[in-house]
């Protein structure tokens, strides 16, 4: 039980941080596409 925690937590450290690094990675591509689909929304708007 003891060495399969350790085993477990060393195994998920690594695979966390990648997964982290990756989820913000999309998460900031998902974030500027909204923003940039907003401003192109309101500019579309404000001219006739």
């Amino acid at each position: 039980m003891l060495g399969a925690r350790n085993s477990k937590s060393d195994r998920e450290e690594p695979r966390s941080a990648a997964e982290l690094s990756v989820t913000l990675r999309s998460w900031w591509l998902g974030f500027c596409c909204v923003l940039h689909t907003l401003l192109f929304v309101r500019l579309t708007y404000r001219s006739p």
